[in-house]
């Protein structure tokens, strides 16, 4: 799942798998700003049944989360990764 959002509230999201980005997909899920004194935060609300993982007793999930400082031309990611890599590289994902 990849979901974009600004401090507006426009909000874009798409599905991310070893085959690729689908832009068509609409999964559900919620998400308030709110903006403060230092600048602007964001709270999610995603249900388990949206990311749709495996209904397997042993299981490996992976998430990752960037944010964007476009004042500053800054990235930076929640778990960090190497220059060459962006936030839709799957490591470790088995084909569907």
């Amino acid at each position: 799942m990849e979901v974009t959002l600004n401090v507006n509230g426009e909000e874009w999201d798409a599905q991310l798998s070893s085959n690729g980005l689908n832009v068509n997909w609409d999964g559900v899920w919620q998400v308030r700003t709110r903006t403060a004194e230092h600048g602007w935060s964001a709270e999610f609300r995603i249900p388990l049944k949206t990311l749709r993982y495996p209904t397997q007793d042993v299981q490996s999930w992976g998430a990752n989360f960037e944010r964007r400082i476009q004042r500053r031309h800054e990235v930076a990611f929640w778990s960090p990764l190497g220059r060459q890599f962006g936030i839709t590289r799957l490591a470790g994902v088995e084909q569907a």
